[in-house]
């Protein structure tokens, strides 16, 4: 997680790093993480928060991994834990730090099979009560981005979700 948290501290702070500095933090990162050592959501998620915030696209190869290693983290959200495992404030964590990463993915070009998108919105669902409506606007904001075919039963949800709270949205939530 060192790795990640130098990235995010490097881009909260402003500094401009050299692409290849960069792609060695990156590099380690993945590199621990698909050894296990550090598999944390939250590691990936400040690592690709700092990289979209940075501006820097990582090559092609790296990218890919980055994918893999988000999709492993979906697959797992999907299949083992089920929302009532996690206590509440983990979930909202948890749902947060899947926006986060879902939105710096998309900043930085990631365009997804439309396997990996149906995947998307199968945890989304799964998880839907413990996104707060700013995530929630963030995840959708990505997920119209990069789809390439509707699903009338996600839009019909997030429709409830929505129904009967947007007046209750704040302007920084719709902006």
């Amino acid at each position: 997680r060192s790795c990640s948290s130098v990235l995010w501290s490097l881009a909260k702070l402003g500094y401009k790093a050299e692409p290849e500095l960069l792609d060695k933090l990156v590099q380690r990162t993945v590199e621990s993480m698909e050894k296990g050592q550090n598999g944390s959501t939250k590691a990936l998620g400040n690592l690709l928060w700092g990289l979209s915030r940075m501006g820097h696209r990582p090559p092609a190869q790296l990218l890919g991994r980055l994918e893999e290693l988000f999709r492993n983290l979906l697959l797992r959200l999907s299949e083992e834990v089920s929302s009532d495992d996690v206590a509440r404030t983990s979930q909202r964590s948890l749902t947060m730090t899947m926006g986060n990463i879902l939105v710096s993915l998309v900043k930085l070009g990631y365009q997804p099979s439309e396997d990996m998108v149906h995947l998307l919105r199968q945890v989304i669902m799964k998880f839907l009560p413990d996104f707060t409506d700013n995530t929630l606007v963030m995840v959708l904001w990505s997920i119209s981005k990069v789809e390439r075919s509707q699903d009338p039963a996600f839009q019909q949800a997030m429709g409830e979700r929505f129904e009967n709270r947007i007046g209750s949205l704040s302007k920084g939530t719709l902006a």
